[in-house]
């Protein structure tokens, strides 16, 4: 997720964008009232224009000295007119990844007055997810990075998604009666279709182990953990 920030103050002059509208990095989304920044650029433009013809009329009549002075002149009228433009640029807002707008109503933005840093949208990222999984407290150390996953979800019940687990939680979170960790499974999502919110199943691998091992596993913990409250062992 990436919120689009005001880089200046200012007013929404323009939205380009709506909601459910996918965008890739660059794209314009929304412009800021500019109309001084323009009135800057064009007053170092002219500064600068201006400069640069007194250096070329110096140096036809002779005058090094003048052309000179002009010339630092020109030199630091360039480097105004470079920040004049960066600030100008600034002033239209733009799409640092590719996602969807997730903002309701976003074009009702118009003419909302923001300071630098003012958050104005919401892009989700649609390339690739991540969705979480809870996993019952004995089985967390069965979980390994990079293992592979499968993911079902209620929205689409015929499809299964296939992505790796990408984190798992350091610290359990209350699930009803018992505790879980959760997997974070990292779906590619090409084509858009998984959303925030959405609800399903997931199933991660953790290698392959004998028979005996998956039939007794449950039962010999049970048992270990008797026997160590009884004996102390």
């Amino acid at each position: 997720t990436q919120y689009v920030r005001a880089e200046e103050d200012g007013v929404v002059q323009k939205v380009f964008v709506h909601e459910g509208d996918r965008v890739a990095p660059g794209t314009p989304l929304a412009q800021m009232a500019d109309w001084n920044q323009r009135a800057a650029v064009a007053a170092l433009q002219a500064r600068y224009n201006t400069a640069m013809a007194q250096v070329a009329a110096a140096l036809v009549n002779n005058s090094a000295t003048v052309a000179g002075q002009r010339q630092m002149e020109a030199t630091y009228l360039r480097g105004e007119l470079a920040r004049a433009n960066e600030e100008l640029s600034r002033m239209t807002l733009r799409a640092q990844m590719a996602g969807v707008v997730a903002t309701p109503h976003v074009q009702d933005l118009a003419g909302r007055k923001l300071s630098l840093g003012d958050p104005l949208m919401e892009l989700v990222s649609t390339d690739s997810v991540s969705v979480d999984v809870a996993v019952p407290e004995g089985d967390v150390s069965l979980l390994r990075v990079g293992e592979p996953a499968r993911v079902k979800l209620e929205s689409f019940p015929a499809r299964t998604f296939s992505g790796r687990v990408g984190v798992v939680s350091p610290a359990s979170q209350v699930l009803g009666d018992d505790r879980a960790f959760y997997a974070r499974i990292m779906v590619p999502n090409p084509e858009g279709r998984l959303r925030s919110g959405m609800q399903g199943y997931g199933k991660i691998g953790t290698g392959l182990r004998p028979l005996g091992y998956v039939l007794f596993r449950d039962p010999a913990l049970w048992a270990w953990s008797k026997l160590w409250g009884w004996f102390g062992w």
